[in-house]
């Protein structure tokens, strides 16, 4: 009745959510299951995944993400371990997700960790004229 089945995390789909609440939602499934790191500590090879068992539920978010200003990226799938659906944004990319996930939020709304990583990601390319 309330929309649970067996295995729904490999069959869940993306809710239709309103427009004004789209990117509010997406931030909340980022800061559960997706991540921010920088390669080498360098905020210019910073990368931004997101992974979900669900290809239904990966392939519409990242179309979420394209509407509101991404690049298109291509999702992957895990081969070996957890068969887990996942895509990634990397560089000047990671800065405009940040944008879309974090302008105009006040920080009692977001992950800090996740949040500082973008941050510095987003100031190097600020300073670089990106």
């Amino acid at each position: 009745r309330l929309g649970l089945t067996p295995k729904k995390s490999l069959t869940i789909d993306f809710p239709d959510v309103p427009t004004y609440c789209l990117r509010h939602f997406i931030r909340g499934c980022w800061d559960g299951d997706g991540t921010v790191y920088l390669e080498g500590d360098n905020p210019a090879r910073g990368c931004a995944g997101f992974v979900s068992g669900s290809l239904r539920f990966v392939e519409a978010m990242e179309a979420r993400l394209v509407g509101l200003g991404l690049p298109p990226v291509t999702v992957h799938h895990e081969t070996r371990g957890s068969g887990a659906w996942y895509f990634r944004y990397h560089g000047a990319a990671c800065a405009r997700l940040a944008h879309v996930l974090y302008h105009g939020v006040d920080d009692s709304m977001l992950y800090s960790r996740k949040h500082s990583i973008f941050m510095r990601i987003t100031e190097h390319y600020r300073a670089a004229g990106q």
